[in-house]
């Protein structure tokens, strides 16, 4: 497994970039993602570049005040989506697991 993970990266992809792409794809703008990641829209749109020139497709139709998803975007929106989703759900599981066992020491 750590051929693939190493330093935040997944097979050379950003997580934090995929993170800035994921909540600008459901907010629909990099102002709004920016506000709920607390940053600056100028760095979701550095990210969200950096993970277009890394995948080499475009991954919105950006506009004055919005963003709309290519269809190459909509299909890796999906994807990365579900993905942040099983990384929380283990996450909170890990997380649960480990209170069970430190109040079981108690």
């Amino acid at each position: 497994m750590s051929e693939f993970i190493s330093r935040g990266r997944v097979q050379g992809i950003s997580l934090k970039a995929v993170r800035a792409f994921v909540e600008s794809a459901r907010l629909g703008s990099f102002k709004a993602s920016a506000e709920w990641l607390n940053v600056t829209p100028s760095a979701v749109s550095h990210q969200v570049k950096a993970l277009e020139d890394y995948l080499g497709v475009l991954l919105f139709h950006r506009g004055i005040r919005e963003v709309k998803l290519t269809p190459q975007g909509q299909r890796f929106a999906e994807k990365a989506m579900e993905g942040l989703r099983i990384i929380d759900q283990a996450t909170t599981e890990v997380l649960v697991s480990s209170k069970l066992l430190v109040s079981s020491w108690e």
